[in-house]
């Protein structure tokens, strides 16, 4: 048997969350429990966490990459770099 217990929250609170339930009720098309829509919402903050974090690691990536290629390497000048002939395919 499981155990329960009893959470106070405010009447706004409980009302925002019936709210979810009924949207979640009429995604999934079927009755939802008040249990569903707060694992719902744990769901949905670790979703927001993994996409924070994978959007601070773009942005460490980025500037890592913006930062390759502002480096400076000895022995090449700019007249080391010629223009890619398209027209010559070696033949």
């Amino acid at each position: 048997m499981k155990a329960f217990s009893t959470v106070k929250v405010s009447k706004k609170t409980l009302k925002k969350l019936h709210q979810l339930v009924g949207k979640l009720t009429i995604k999934y098309g079927r009755r939802v429990s008040l249990e569903e829509a707060i694992k719902y919402l744990f769901e949905k903050e670790n979703l927001l966490k993994t996409q924070e974090n994978q959007s601070i690691k773009a942005k460490k990536d980025k500037i890592a990459f913006l930062d390759l290629l502002n480096t400076k390497f000895d022995g090449i000048a700019p007249e080391d770099y010629q223009e890619y002939n398209f027209e010559d395919n070696g033949e």
